[in-house]
This record gives structure tokens, sequence and C-alpha cells, in this order.
């Protein structure tokens, strides 16, 4: 049974090899870019950081709709190219930790704790939060490979404390004087990425340009407006709002204003 060209309007026969369209519109997406060979490194890049993260080649495969044999050559062999479509669905996949037996990368959680020492909290009591020996927590955000379930404790109390001033100054301070990154300057979806970088973050700076959208909503909460108002006044979300308060508010910036 012949089979015409998938290509919408097309009447010509699919050919031999050609994923389902005519030779004519098969070499038009070659040339695009849509189909053909890529240089291997990219993809080779991604697969040897999402192992970083803890994924096994199977959650890789799974993830990417690839057999697992593809992602484990491309890692342990020096494979040269690597299909246009395969590339693709590879980069596709986010780098975030992923549980499996694999340790994964100290880098979020590392991320995460400096960020919550910028806004007062400091190791002992994020490590208390999460239920870790501080020795343990020290250990592993700064030699390396981690347990996902200490990765996913760290986490939580992140996502719990990132929007509230904690009560050390002295770790604050340490924290801004080493260049360490608020929350405010991480994006939550990249925060894991090793290529991810903090915003508007200087060292020995008390000022960076997220500050300017603080003056902008300590301005509104002059006015009585709730963090709710503000954010939509702005379009913002509200953790944001409350985040961009807790990084550069001080105790008496808002008083009942931050509701």
């Amino acid at each position: 049974m012949m089979h015409l060209c998938q290509q919408s309007g097309c009447t010509k026969p699919a050919g031999i090899y050609t994923r389902g369209y005519c030779k004519r519109h098969y070499r038009k997406r070659l040339l695009y870019g849509e189909y053909g060979y890529r240089d291997a490194e990219s993809a080779r890049a991604h697969v040897r950081q999402l192992r970083a993260l803890g994924w096994t080649y199977e959650q890789i495969a799974e993830a990417a709709g690839i057999s697992a044999w593809v992602a484990h050559h491309l890692d342990t062999r020096p494979k040269r190219h690597v299909k246009a479509e395969t590339e693709r669905a590879l980069l596709a996949v986010p780098l975030v930790p992923r549980a499996s037996h694999r340790p994964v990368s100290h880098i979020g959680t590392q991320r995460r704790v400096r960020a919550l020492m910028r806004m007062g909290w400091t190791t002992e009591e994020v490590a208390r939060r999460a239920g870790i020996k501080v020795r343990t927590l020290r250990t592993v955000i700064s030699r390396g490979g981690m347990s996902y379930n200490i990765h996913l404790r760290v986490a939580r109390v992140y996502d719990e404390l990132s929007h509230t001033p904690g009560p050390s100054g002295g770790a604050a301070g340490k924290a801004r004087h080493l260049g360490y990154a608020p929350p405010l300057a991480w994006d939550d979806d990249t925060i894991d990425d090793p290529n991810a970088t903090p915003q508007g973050v200087e060292r020995d700076s008390g000022r960076t340009p997220s500050a300017e959208l603080y003056e902008e909503v300590k301005h509104l909460a002059g006015y009585g407006l709730s963090s709710h108002e503000i954010a939509k006044r702005l379009g913002w979300t509200v953790v944001h709002v409350n985040r961009i308060k807790a990084t550069y508010a001080t105790p008496t910036d808002w008083g009942a204003r931050s509701a």
C-alpha cells in the first residue's frame, strides 16, 4: 500500500527513510534543520548534567522519548553526531534533580542554603528545620553529591522561608559580603541548573538592581496596599512581592502592612 506525503495538501508518495514525507518536503525540512544530524556535544553535555542531578539513563530516555542506549552511548562513547530530533528531545528535559539510586548534584542545595543565609537564616537553623545534622549539610553542599532525600528536605525549607526575613543579621551580613544571591535573584525553575546565574547580585554591595523593585513595592505599600493588591498592580505573583519585601526590608518598613 502506497503512503502519501504527510505534508498537508501534498499528494506525492512518501519516500523511503524520509520520515513520512516526499523527497521534496523532506529535503526542505533538512534545510530548515528539523531533521538531519547535529554535533553531539550539546546533547552529550545535557545528558551528563542530568546524570549529575541523579538521573539514570532509563529515566532520561523515558523523559525524552528515546531509547536508553542512545543516552548511554552519548555519555560513554565518542559519538560525534546525533539526530536533530534526538537533540531537541534531550535538551527539552529539564535540569532538575531526580530521585534514583544515584547521588544528585549539590549545586541547587548550596544555592538555596546561601540564599536563605542572605535572608538571615543560619545554616544551623536550615539544618534543624530540614531534620539534618548541620555537619552533614555543610559537608554535602561543599563537597558534591548528596541523596535526593536531603535535596528534597532543604528545598522544602527553602520554599517555606524564602520570603521571610530570618533573625540573624550576622548571617545576612556575611552572605552579602560574600556575594551570595538572595532568593529573589533565582528563578525557581532553574535554580538547580548548573548553567543558571543569579540576577542583579554584586559583592560588597547593599543594593542590587532588584532593590529598585523594592522601592516600588514599598511605595505602593505606603498607600496601604496588601501584598495581594501590589502583586495585582504590578503583574507579579504574591510570592515574588513577599520575597522583595523580605530581601530588602528592615523590620520597621512594613509593620502591619505586609498582609
